[in-house]
């Protein structure tokens, strides 16, 4: 039961003015899921049963990053 390869991409961009940064950034740009590890609690009563790792990038998400250096 293992999974197939894949890639994440990340893309960022910013700004610099003066003591300002803006930045703006997407994880997992193509929205591709994935899990980070499989467990298996195979206890012979139940069955073979399977819990995967789901890592936060897991859906994509974006934000906006605010700096002002002093």
């Amino acid at each position: 039961m293992g999974q197939k390869a894949y890639s994440i991409f990340d893309v960022s961009a910013g700004v610099n003015w003066r003591r300002f940064e803006v930045g703006l950034f997407v994880k997992n740009l193509f929205d591709k899921t994935h899990a980070d590890g499989k467990i298996n609690f195979n206890s012979g009563f139940i069955g073979a049963t399977y819990a995967q790792l789901i890592p936060r990038d897991f859906h994509r998400y974006g934000g906006v990053n605010l700096r002002f250096k002093f």
